[in-house]
């Protein structure tokens, strides 16, 4: 079974704990019974108070959601970082000069993924060839990189961050 989309699992985790932050926020509260007219359709909602007890289990499904094809099934950018930067995971087997050389450009290729180029600052690395084996070492990055990685950091986490702010506020109110 392929993973589903994480973009739309992002977009739709945001949207939701920013509906749900307003309405908590805004102090939101719906007449009973609420009448609405959707698309000219007269409706009228008897439990109006349970609208926002759907969209705090939304907020509750979507963070998880978010956190399990984010997070657990494929390395988030947190993970893959701190793993490149100690030297692990990304070791591959080399037999000769020429696999040696596919090998620094597959490390390369991992360092451009996850990591950010911001003008001249750059992560450098070495990679040391021993016992079959070529290994990423030396890994080096620059302060201003780094800061950029935390503000990458911070907006991968921002749906469940938001999330948990809203699920919390509305547990406060209620």
């Amino acid at each position: 079974m392929d993973s589903p989309d994480l973009t739309k699992i992002r977009r739709f985790a945001l949207i939701i704990a920013l509906i749900l932050l307003t309405l908590v926020l805004a102090g939101v509260k719906l007449d009973t019974p609420l009448h609405v007219e959707p698309l000219g359709i007269p409706l009228v909602v008897q439990r109006p108070d349970l609208l926002s007890v759907a969209l705090v289990i939304a907020a509750i499904y979507s963070t998880i959601r978010y956190v399990y094809y984010g997070m657990m099934l494929q390395p988030s950018p947190m993970r893959a970082r701190r793993e490149l930067m100690a030297g692990k995971v990304y070791t591959t087997n080399a037999g000769g000069l020429e696999e040696y050389d596919k090998s620094r450009t597959d490390f390369q290729q991992k360092v451009d993924r996850w990591f950010p180029q911001l003008g001249k600052h750059k992560v450098t690395f070495n990679s040391t060839f021993g016992g079959g084996a070529a290994e990423m070492t030396s890994v080096k990055v620059p302060t201003a990189v780094r800061l950029l990685c935390w503000i990458e950091n911070l907006d991968f986490v921002l749906p469940i961050l938001a999330n948990i702010v809203g699920v919390g506020l509305w547990t406060v109110r209620h």
